[in-house]
């Protein structure tokens, strides 16, 4: 029963760090050495830093990273000799690979979908490069960032006539797509909205420039 438990809560996430340990009241002719959970739980805290260090999860800085980050979980668990670890211990091996391997998978997909809504998000590169600087600590030239919010409102206006659909150049898409480019669009607008609140009210000159062009 323990093992079955522990198999649903990795399959659902792996997102609880507490949710893989072994049982020392259980007595066992296999290995008493426990690898696994120690394991697992890195790889939940390394996961969760990453999401949290790269939010923008349609960005390729976001995308490389994470897909770097389950090859080399992959690496770490090959490293590992899968005879010597005992019969829970395997069954976590097998359930964290097979994730890794799924998240790869999945990632691959998700970038064939998001080079299918590029046209749809022209303003996407732009807060990309906003939250990097954010992410690097890096003070933002208030000026820039005022001009890169005006861009972003040209950006969406020219893409709003060139989707109009009596256009007679007008793209089409197909309609998972532009559910897709909407669901991207509210992730982009929560990363814009918490780069803004990151330095309004606390850098004057910022405010002064930013705030008129963010509304």
């Amino acid at each position: 029963m323990q093992g079955h438990k522990r198999a649903i809560m990795l399959l659902a996430g792996v997102i609880v760090t507490t949710g893989i340990a072994h049982s020392a009241a259980i007595p066992s002719a296999e290995p008493t050495s426990a690898t696994m959970p120690s394991v697992v739980q890195q790889y939940i805290a390394d996961r969760m830093s990453l999401e949290r260090t790269y939010p923008v999860t349609i960005s390729p800085a976001h995308m490389e990273r994470m897909e770097k980050f389950y090859q080399d979980e992959l690496a770490r668990l090959a490293a590992l000799d899968f005879s010597q670890l005992s019969h829970e211990d395997q069954v976590d091996y097998v359930l964290l690979k097979h994730k890794c391997d799924s998240e790869l998978h999945q990632l691959a997909l998700e970038k064939r979908q998001i080079a299918q809504m590029q046209p749809l998000l022209p303003f996407a590169p732009a807060i990309d490069e906003l939250m990097t600087q954010k992410r690097l600590m890096q003070r933002p030239d208030a000026q820039k960032s005022a001009a890169a919010l005006a861009n972003m409102i040209t950006q969406i206006e020219a893409a709003e006539k060139n989707l109009v659909p009596s256009h007679a150049d007008a793209p089409k898409f197909d309609r998972l797509v532009a559910r897709r480019a909407v669901l991207a669009t509210l992730e982009l607008q929560g990363n814009l909205h918490n780069w803004f609140d990151e330095y309004n009210g606390y850098d004057p000159i910022f405010t002064w420039w930013a705030a008129l062009p963010y509304q």
